[in-house]
């Protein structure tokens, strides 16, 4: 996959690795990040803090992410991109 990025995470004990790709153009304070996940694909966007937040895409995921491996996502991009 071309232009994809790792994103290692530990979470519940366990190493699991996501690619993700930044996005063209910029989200309303900073970057866009799209990270597959389960097999659906979820985008983190720049919030006004500089921290990273989930976006909701209609269509990018089908089910439920467990809330807390999406935080452990997005405090690995926070640290990366600082």
């Amino acid at each position: 996959m071309k232009g994809w990025l790792i994103i290692p995470v530990e979470y519940k004990g366990e190493q699991l690795e996501f690619r993700g790709k930044l996005l063209k153009g910029k989200g309303r304070y900073g970057y866009k990040i799209k990270v597959k996940v389960d097999g659906g694909e979820i985008v983190f966007e720049e919030e006004v803090d500089g921290r990273y937040q989930m976006v909701v895409i209609p269509g990018g995921m089908e089910g439920e992410i467990d809330g807390g491996l999406i935080q452990a996502i997005a405090s690995i991009i926070d640290e990366a991109l600082k």
